[in-house]
């Protein structure tokens, strides 16, 4: 779903979308790699200075399977989103960027593809890794054991070194 930003009213342009939206639903499985079970998408579309600001909130929640045990889990994801996009020409090629320079977006200048907007937003929340015991996380079956083997580190094999002690 393109936006145009050139036509954007001076309150801001609101969204919402759920999993019934095709372009909102392509941009959750495109991110979360599966259907959602629930998918809840309220933006609004403001346009600053020289850049576009979306702000509102997107939330979905989907099954898959936990990374170490295998065992089947719900996810859920997302929350207050705030992001910023700025043409491309605005930024210098080299520049020396701040913390908060990462958080900012870029976009052809024209209109801004909102399904790629909350597919980033989506993948940026989701974790590096899906276990069990992550945050945001639900088992769904208690069949599977998610816990890593307690390992025995064995004997101490670090040895006492009877020269340690000189001083030369």
């Amino acid at each position: 779903m393109r936006i145009s930003v050139e036509n954007l009213p001076a309150r801001g342009l609101e969204l919402t979308a759920s999993k019934s939206d095709s372009w909102a639903l392509s941009a959750a499985v495109d991110a979360l790699g599966a259907e959602p079970i629930a998918l809840a998408v309220h933006v609004t579309v403001y346009q600053l200075d020289s850049a576009v600001r979306v702000r509102g909130s997107a939330t979905a929640e989907f099954h898959t399977a936990c990374h170490r045990c295998a065992g089947a889990i719900s996810v859920a994801v997302g929350g207050d989103l705030d992001l910023i996009y700025r043409t491309e020409g605005t930024v210098p090629l080299e520049l020396e960027l701040e913390i908060d320079d990462m958080d900012v977006g870029f976009f052809d200048g024209r209109g801004l593809e909102m399904d790629a907007v909350i597919a980033e937003y989506f993948a940026l929340q989701l974790p590096d890794v899906l276990r069990c015991d992550s945050s945001s996380v639900k088992r769904l079956s208690t069949s599977s054991a998610c816990a890593l083997p307690v390992q025995d580190p064995g004997p101490n094999l670090t040895r006492r070194n009877p020269f340690a002690g000189i001083v030369l």
